[in-house]
């Protein structure tokens, strides 16, 4: 069962870095995280970051007084070290691309996962970085497409990607595609990435596949770069808004289900609810992939294809007003009877089946009413959100029919000057019980003595509500 978490709030000294700060903040949310990892439903038992790095010719530019390599393999040098202490088990894995041949070979599969995930591993990619010489292409969907099997098949963990690049693609690939691609395999369906001094129109180009981050100088790279690990560790939440006929988010105790939208596997159940402040409680779910909702109301809402920002509190609203039936008999409720109620779709198809002295929410609408008396009743009902549409029930009166004959039966009521058959016996006994409405019918018999249609006789009876009415044949 899935349980409420309280948002964290964090207070940090303005005398600490911003490196700082960020690796303090993710030191306080993995403590947070294994503190409640029995009250959730959802607790990561990995984690694991792979940085995708661009070693491409163009990573030799100036940047802020240095070059663009330079910089970042400083920067994330001291990044993993500094994670390495803060949460020693972590793990980091680190992809290149562009640095095995020289650009004019023109190679789109120049990529290599040059560290594999492992914790305390921060000395062996600083050692790693020390040696790489920027010089090719940029494949950047041919590196995220590899990255995915740089990943461990382990349940129960969370899979991240950073890539830091300060180019375009440039062997031709749709960078859309591989997002769709990654999403499927579980991966954060959007990567972060880290652009380094790219042109404003150049950026577009990454809004399909991830959450873009700007970085044009040396400090605010280094301050997207601890805010991006940050995200990546930290809890993903969600809020759940039913909104009502207001769009207010007030709509509650109903049950809700997540599939995950590319396999269709049953994720999370769980029943709504809100907390003391009358608010959608907070959910902590697994940031990975994406979602096919079902809000199992009547009939039930879905929505598909949810996506979740890692690292954020996320908002789902959903339009869920709804009304309420409630059917009683005219016996003030004291009917032992429990007669069902077929509800249909505009389309006349089911829903659900609710009984006499019951109430039940349907979402705001038109419904099809179907009464399983005999004869049924039949009616179409307008559900009204936040009102209580209420309908009277006739109770049944009974028929018992007595006879020492047997023979050929059947019960007619007359719409419109036609009969209408409301039940037929085949062979009736000796003694018999019909539960009808209140009304008049016409009972059509012949014994089986009497082998002729002439003989065929017919008696006219009045069913009263709650009393019984005793024909003797």
């Amino acid at each position: 069962m899935l349980k409420p978490i309280a948002q964290p709030t964090f207070h940090t000294p303005h005398r600490l870095s911003a490196f700082a700060k960020a690796t303090m903040l993710a030191m306080v949310l993995f403590a947070a995280q294994f503190a409640q990892a029995q009250q959730e439903k959802f607790q990561p038992k990995t984690q694991r970051i792979l940085f995708v790095l661009d070693a491409s010719g163009s990573m030799y530019e100036s940047f802020d007084g240095a070059n663009r390599w330079e910089t970042s393999k400083q920067l994330l040098g001291q990044l993993v070290d500094s994670l390495n202490q803060a949460n020693p088990r972590i793990e980091i894995g680190l992809r290149v691309f562009g640095h095995l041949y020289p650009k004019e070979q023109k190679n789109c599969q120049d990529s290599r996962l040059e560290v594999p995930f492992a914790t305390r591993n921060a000395s062996q990619i600083k050692t790693l970085l020390a040696g790489i010489t920027p010089q090719g292409w940029t494949p950047i969907a041919y590196s995220l497409r590899n990255s995915v099997d740089d990943f461990p098949v382990t349940a129960g963990s969370v899979n991240s990607i950073i890539l830091i690049t300060d180019g375009l693609e440039t062997c031709g690939a749709n960078l859309c595609d591989m997002a769709q691609f990654l999403a499927d395999r579980r991966i954060t369906v959007k990567p972060f990435i880290i652009g380094l001094g790219l042109k404003p129109d150049d950026r577009k180009h990454f809004d399909c596949l991830g959450t873009y981050f700007d970085a044009s100088t040396k400090s605010n790279f280094k301050s997207v770069l601890d805010t991006v690990v940050s995200r990546s560790l930290s809890l993903t939440t969600v809020q759940i808004n039913l909104l009502n006929e207001g769009g207010l988010p007030k709509e509650t105790n109903i049950a809700i289900s997540l599939y995950d939208h590319h396999n269709g596997a049953l994720l999370y159940n769980f029943i709504h609810s809100l907390d003391s402040k009358g608010l959608p409680d907070t959910l902590k779910l697994d940031p990975m992939g994406s979602y096919d909702m079902y809000v199992h109301t009547l009939p039930p809402l879905v929505k598909k294809g949810i996506i979740l920002e890692p690292g954020l509190h996320n908002i789902i609203s959903q339009p869920s007003a709804q009304g309420v039936l409630k059917f009683r008999d005219n016996a003030g409720g004291q009917s032992p009877l429990g007669i069902p109620i077929l509800i249909g779709n505009e389309k006349g198809a089911t829903i659900y089946q609710q009984l006499v002295n019951s109430e039940t929410k349907y979402l705001a609408g038109t419904y099809r009413i179907e009464v399983l008396t005999l004869p049924r009743m039949s009616m179409v009902v307008e559900v009204v959100a936040g009102k209580t549409k209420e309908i009277v029930i006739d109770r049944p009166g009974t028929l018992q029919t007595i006879t020492e004959k047997k023979g050929v039966a059947a019960i007619y009521r007359t719409i419109n000057g036609q009969l209408e058959m409301v039940r037929d016996f085949k062979r009736i006994g000796a003694k018999e019980n019909t539960d009808l409405l209140p009304g008049e019918y016409t009972i059509v018999y012949r014994w089986d003595h009497k082998k002729f249609s002439i003989y065929t006789d017919q008696t006219k009876f009045k069913i009263q509500s709650g009393s019984t009415t005793i024909l003797a044949l």
